[in-house]
């Protein structure tokens, strides 16, 4: 059973079961209300009985020669010119007047009732029912006076058949209502629902429409913030699977080549007798090859612990320290282009881990060493907590930005072969900065050179 017919179901029973216990409360109180009140003119009407035969009695009391006590021919005149036909009249215990079904004794056999000032019995004629009012008239002249209760009773069937109709049609007005709210509750969450089922199929981009600004209209929002999140959870992990591909496919041209070059001299050396010169130009380019292929192990194992997100020994590193560990590591790579390191101001104290931000800035210098040209110079600097690496070589293209951090992609692929670069120097210093929190700017302008600045978080400039 679906949740819509659920939730109709219990709310018309809880209705139903309100709406009965409403009825039978009010039914209840009219019961016993219609019925006091026909007893209550079986009351009256009994005591004005009483009150016309005490008249009656008086008249003949008076009359001369006349016996206090009316003879019974009497009485009876008394009640057939009345026309009290169920009344059942008795004097000294004997009957002399009645026109009824029973007797007086099968009247009286059942338990008395209280009333007023007077005692009734409970009884039927022809399926009638009844009440009898006994009372004690005169002396000795007793009656019983029959009222019919048919009248409540039919008062009470009515109110019955229009409670009954009334709570039929409010239930009936209920359900409909109620199952035309729960349309309109749940067509958003169909809704819902069906673009789920749409975006499981592989339809990422599918949002539920917000047309209301209730708990359902939340929900839909929740849903596409979710749908958000999921779609940029799956582009992401797309790129990362493309990312990869690109990268194993770089890693497999970046191997392909020297080992190719390797191999075949490898295969001319067992199988050619070559000169000595030729034979020296073959082992120098196989163990040049050889360290190429080295340092690009080492570079990939760097990559993959930084990817492992290492945990970081962070400190308090003064820049100028920093600065002066990295100039030392390349100062021989620079002196052999001819190229000067200059050290232009290193001020405050930056916290970060030292050997890996050493790497960053070793990795910077680097790449500003093979993009400079002989006899020009690299400025490194530290200022309000940002550390420039600045050249003036030949500069990145502006398309070619973005770009330069993924790993194994070179602006100028012959000349970064040539000097011995892989396009993974910047993807490990991209690693590291992230690990670190820090931001990469770079500014450059083809043949202007280019500014790397690192934007740190947490630093302590020095007094």
């Amino acid at each position: 059973m679906s949740l819509r017919k659920t939730i109709t179901l219990l709310c018309s029973l809880i209705m139903l079961t309100a709406i009965l216990l409403s009825d039978m409360t009010i039914f209840l109180f009219y019961r016993r209300s219609v019925r006091n009140e026909a007893l209550q003119a079986a009351c009256i009407e009994t005591t004005r009985i009483e009150e016309a035969f005490a008249s009656y009695q008086s008249q003949l009391s008076a009359l001369p020669g006349s016996d206090y006590l009316p003879s019974a021919q009497e009485a009876k005149y008394f009640f057939k010119t009345n026309r009290e036909d169920l009344t059942i009249l008795a004097i000294n215990g004997r009957e002399i007047f009645n026109r009824t079904d029973l007797s007086a004794a099968e009247i009286t056999a059942g338990n008395a009732v209280a009333f007023d000032r007077y005692q009734y019995y409970e009884t039927a004629l022809s399926g009638t029912p009844y009440v009898a009012f006994r009372t004690t008239v005169s002396g000795a002249v007793s009656m019983l006076h029959l009222y019919d209760m048919s009248v409540p009773r039919r008062k009470l069937l009515r109110l019955a058949a229009v409670m009954v109709s009334i709570s039929a049609i409010v239930i009936l007005l209920a359900i409909l209502l109620l199952r035309r709210l729960l349309m309109r509750a749940f067509q958003p969450m169909e809704a819902l629902s069906a673009q789920a089922r749409a975006i499981a199929d592989g339809a990422y981009d599918r949002r539920a429409e917000i047309v209301r600004r209730d708990e359902v209209g939340q929900l839909a929002a929740d849903f596409n913030q979710m749908a958000d999140a999921v779609q940029t959870h799956i582009r992401a992990v797309e790129d990362s699977e493309q990312r990869k591909t690109m990268f194993m496919g770089s890693l497999t041209h970046e191997l392909k080549t020297p080992l190719t070059a390797m191999s075949g001299y490898a295969q001319t050396l067992r199988a050619v007798l070559l000169s000595p010169e030729d034979t020296e130009t073959a082992l120098r380019y196989i163990d040049s090859e050889s360290r190429r292929l080295d340092r690009l192990a080492k570079q990939m194992m760097r990559l993959l612990e930084l990817d492992q997100e290492t945990p970081l020994q962070m400190e308090d590193i003064p820049a100028e320290t920093l600065i002066a560990d990295a100039i030392t590591t390349c100062t021989p790579h620079a002196n052999s282009k001819q190229i000067t390191l200059r050290k232009c101001g290193a001020e405050g104290i930056l916290r970060c881990d030292r050997d890996l931000m050493t790497d960053v800035i070793i990795n910077l210098i680097d790449n500003a060493i093979r993009a400079s040209r002989e006899g020009e110079s690299i400025e490194i600097s530290a200022k309000d907590g940002v550390l420039t690496v600045a050249d003036h070589g030949c500069g990145i293209p502006e398309a070619e930005i973005t770009r330069i951090t993924e790993p194994f992609y070179m602006v100028d692929k012959s000349r970064s072969r040539k000097s011995g670069g892989a396009g993974l120097g910047l993807a490990i210093v991209s690693a590291i900065l992230r690990q670190h929190g820090i931001t990469l700017e770079i500014e450059s302008k083809v043949g202007s050179g280019t500014r790397m600045n690192l934007h740190f978080v947490d630093i302590a400039l020095n007094t």
